[in-house]
């Protein structure tokens, strides 16, 4: 559930921007939205392919900055978000897989913690992207409010 809430709340966020708004480049970290938005999407995947794999690296975390590169539309990058939400809950139905250990560059780690950390992650970016939005003119469209995923370990500093 709390994954359906942040991909509504990025899809929505996505839609707000113009295609050239996608391509601003955040400040202090050069990503654009389109990155950042994009990879908020596809992080829980990697926890799915480190499963499959057994390992969770440095390279997988950092794909998003070319691959995001490939969806130009609203359209494509909001399907694209839909097609993870689908596989990712299929994957949950199978919770036995969650309890597996991989190794990462943070060590050992279960799939269950990795889902988890992109779960946060995915909320965090989306604080981040709340936070932009008013710089380039656009005001968040019911934007989630911390109470609505307090449930979630997010980071309390925004950067």
């Amino acid at each position: 559930e709390m994954y359906r809430l942040v991909f509504d709340a990025i899809k929505r966020a996505v839609n707000q921007l113009s295609l050239e708004q996608l391509d601003w480049i955040t400040p202090g970290r050069p990503r654009s939205l389109r990155q950042l938005l994009w990879h908020s999407f596809e992080r829980p995947i990697l926890g799915i392919e480190a499963h499959e794999s057994g390992e969770y690296s440095r390279d997988m975390v950092r794909r998003y900055e070319e691959l995001a590169q490939n969806y130009h539309t609203h359209e494509e990058i909001c399907a694209f978000g839909d097609r993870i939400e689908s596989e990712l809950a299929e994957f949950l139905t199978h919770g036995e897989k969650l309890a597996k250990k991989v190794e990462s560059y943070m060590g050992s780690i279960t799939v269950h913690e990795l889902i988890e950390l992109a779960l946060g992650h995915a909320f965090q970016h989306l604080r981040q992207t709340y936070h932009y939005m008013p710089t380039i003119g656009i005001e968040p469209d019911r934007p989630l409010a911390p109470e609505d995923y307090k449930e979630v370990p997010v980071p309390k500093d925004l950067f």
